[in-house]
């Protein structure tokens, strides 16, 4: 398993002009607004579907679940200005 989730050039999505709520929703984040369990995770991935997720992954603890996606926080020490 490799991190995934990126598009890049090569997609579509790339090249999509943003609609008005992915715009404010940038601008939110942009001024800082961040939710559980995204709070501090810096890593996330959609388990197939069935499948639950993970206790860790990447040798990071489980931070929680939103929709289909699994978030996993860093170890304190990792990312110093989340901490």
């Amino acid at each position: 398993m490799t991190p995934g989730g990126f598009s890049g050039p090569s997609s579509s999505l790339f090249y999509g002009n943003p609609t008005e709520k992915e715009k404010l929703l940038a601008e939110r984040v942009i001024r800082g607004e961040y939710y559980y369990p995204a709070t501090n995770a810096l890593w996330f991935y959609a388990p197939k579907t069935g499948e639950g997720c993970n206790s860790s992954w990447w040798d990071q603890d489980y931070a929680g679940k939103y929709k289909n996606h699994c978030f996993y926080k860093p170890d304190p020490g990792v990312c110093k200005e989340i901490h």
